[in-house]
């Protein structure tokens, strides 16, 4: 995978047509390990949450989340990736 522009978050859904969300974390937790992710799920089941912090993911939001949620996610996700640029550099 080339390069992404940083700071960066994926947000991405658990189901999607084709590759799961879980799949999708899995794979770019191999490519692009410090790049922080967001899973939005409609279940509310407690052991589909604990994979996905387990492999990385920054927060699984569940439906319906209000907005303040979703902007305390993605705020906390670039912080995150903020202070690994800076731990690379």
């Amino acid at each position: 995978m080339s390069s992404i522009p940083r700071p960066a978050c994926l947000v991405t859904d658990v189901r999607m047509p084709g590759m799961t969300g879980l799949d999708l974390l899995d794979v770019l937790r191999t490519r692009v390990p410090s790049l922080p992710i967001i899973l939005i799920s409609g279940d509310a089941d407690a052991g589909a949450s604990a994979h996905p912090r387990a492999a990385g993911a920054v927060r699984v939001l569940l439906k319906p989340f209000a907005s303040e949620d979703l902007l305390g996610a993605l705020t906390e996700a670039l912080d995150r990736d903020r202070a690994a640029l800076a731990r690379e550099a």
